[in-house]
């Protein structure tokens, strides 16, 4: 689990990437699925299936990664 300091859109291009979030739910994305990230948001994600994930990530600023406690 981690955080970013700044929002991000996050699209996936290939594969079905999954999206954890801080209570431990999930969604799961595929092609052209894409979802908006709060900065300061826990969460994890992981890349589900046979296919390798392929996604874009645009932050609001620079990208940075923390883990959380």
């Amino acid at each position: 689990m981690h955080t970013h300091t700044h929002d991000y859109w996050g699209m996936t291009i290939v594969g079905n990437w999954v999206h954890v979030h801080g209570d431990r739910s999930e969604t799961p994305t595929g092609p052209e699925d894409y979802a908006l990230v709060m900065g300061g948001d826990v969460h994890a994600d992981r890349c589900d299936g046979e296919v390798a994930c392929i996604g874009l990530l645009d932050f609001a600023g620079p990208r940075d990664v923390m883990v959380a406690q």
